[in-house]
């Protein structure tokens, strides 16, 4: 009883768990955060001539609208100088961000996570990129093995347990 406790008082305060300013903070309250260390996740969108997609996706502010947590990246360079251009996810209508100074890139239509420095020019200076897995496959995998994880687990449960009706209570099987 008390594990669950903890997993409901968990679930209840996880938004108070986060580290950095995330792709929803940054979205609505942009000025706020320049100058602090963030975290972004998005979608990595070819870089266009013309960078901005609305009103909101100017160079001199946030617009006060929601972005998607889109991120578009293409390299400037394969280095560690890359440059990426970045829609937050979930928040599409934000527009767009660019990451400098990233240790890799992610091609078009890849997502990744970018923990960085946020300035006043819709710009992260990138500490850390990482690449988050692409397969679609690897969702309903995390979800398959959990699921046959739980089955394995009653199954060794019951094995040993019984459940007497009568009672409404578990106790150890005597053939077990």
């Amino acid at each position: 009883m008390a594990l669950l406790g903890l997993f409901v008082h968990y679930g209840a305060t996880a938004d108070s768990h986060q580290r950095y300013p995330d792709n929803e903070e940054i979205a609505l309250s942009y000025d706020d955060h320049v100058g602090e260390t963030v975290q972004i996740s998005g979608i990595v969108r070819p870089v266009t001539a013309n960078e901005s997609s609305g009103g909101s996706d100017t160079a001199g502010g946030s617009g006060g609208t929601n972005a998607t947590d889109v991120t578009s990246a293409t390299s400037a360079t394969d280095g560690a100088d890359a440059t990426m251009a970045v829609v937050l996810r979930n928040w599409e209508s934000f527009g767009t961000l660019t990451v400098r100074g990233a240790d890799r890139t992610v091609p078009p239509g890849g997502s990744v996570q970018v923990i960085g420095t946020l300035a006043a020019d819709r710009t992260i200076i990138a500490e850390r990129v990482l690449p988050v897995n692409p397969h679609s496959w690897s969702e309903p995998y995390k979800y398959a093995v959990s699921a046959v994880g739980a089955v394995l687990i009653l199954v060794v449960f019951f094995r040993e347990w019984r459940l007497d009706a009568s009672r409404l209570a578990f106790e150890v099987r005597e053939d077990g």
